[in-house]
This record gives C-alpha cells, structure tokens and sequence, in this order.
C-alpha cells in the first residue's frame, strides 16, 4: 500500500503543479473541474482497499487534497485548510474511503452490485425482532482472526460501517438520495 499511496501522491503534485502555473489563467468552476478530473479522481482510484491502513499513510493523501483545496479557494499555505475543505463540501480522505465502501453495501443491498460482492454481505436474521438495532437493516459482522489484515478486508470492514449508519440511511432505496444523504451523514461526522 505504501507504493500505491507514494506514486497516487506523486503524480497528484506533478499536476497540481502543473495546474499552478495555469491557475491565473483560469476561472474557479473550470479549475474545479480540471482538479476533479486529474487530482480527485486519483485519490479516490481503488481508495476503498485502503480502508484501515495507518493515520500516517493517509496523511500524505490528505495533504494532495489540502493542497488542491488551497489551489482551487486561493487559500495560503499557512492558513487553516478546514473551513475552504467545508466551502468546497470535500469530505476528508478517511470519509471518503468510508462513503465508497457504504456505497458499494447500499448497492449491494438493492442488487445492483456484482454478484460477488452481494455474496459477502449477510442480512442480519432473528425470530423475533426485540431490539431496535437488530432490524433486517444491518448485516452480520463476521469474526476474523488476522488482526491487521482482517479487518481492513471488505466482508468484515463494510458491516461494521453499515451497522453503525443511522436507520434511515439505511433504509433508503433511492440511490442518488442516499448518496446525498450518505454524503452529509459523513460530512457532519468529520467536521462535527
């Protein structure tokens, strides 16, 4: 993972460096779009096999998306970079691997996944349903045995980030909807 994140990095810099030199040339809604294309889109390249790598890792990724935020808001190099990440609704790096993974639950939920991906994710079943959070909502959490390893992986990382969702994200059927709720859910959660 350290490779993948250092040469995403990387290349990020390289044209946001590039982008720089443009920047005067350019209105904010064409730099938004430029940087959408060339920077976000690398930090969200397969960012859901990152879920539970360490702070410090996704630390370097958080700085590329700081670093586009500074360049698209005009914002110097010293000044807090959270309120321009809240002007721009970006969710931060972590959110953003987590919002990918309930993503893919939701559609997996609603059968429109892949086949194996439906195949890893198991509704919750109970004769009777006393407690509140045990609904068809949620998913079976499976053990695991590898402490670093096993957590990170999808069957056993995306039931515990859907069973803690509240009910009614949960209960949506509407993709576009639940993204946008889904999007605020993890948007209040990182800058709360």
């Amino acid at each position: 993972m350290t490779k993948f994140i250092t040469k995403t990095c990387s290349a990020a810099f390289f044209h946001l460096h590039n982008i720089r030199r443009i920047a005067n040339f350019l209105d904010q809604k064409s730099a938004g779009t430029i940087i959408h294309s060339l920077i976000s889109s690398r930090i969200d390249y397969c960012n859901g096999l990152l879920y539970g790598v360490p702070g410090y890792q996704l630390a370097k990724l958080q700085r590329v998306q700081n670093s586009a935020a500074r360049l698209l808001t005009k914002v110097h190099k010293y000044d807090h970079i959270t309120p321009s990440l809240k002007q721009l609704h970006w969710l931060p790096v972590r959110k953003r691997i987590e919002f990918k993974l309930l993503l893919l639950v939701h559609k997996s939920r609603l059968q429109r996944a892949p086949q194996y991906i439906r195949e890893m994710l198991t509704p919750v079943t109970y004769a009777n349903h006393t407690t509140r959070r045990c609904t068809s909502l949620s998913l079976v959490e499976p053990r695991f045995n590898c402490q670093t390893l096993g957590r990170r992986a999808f069957p056993i990382a995306a039931p515990r980030l859907w069973n803690k969702l509240p009910t009614d994200i949960r209960s949506m059927s509407d993709t576009p909807t639940s993204k946008r709720r889904l999007k605020t859910y993890l948007f209040s959660m990182a800058y709360a």
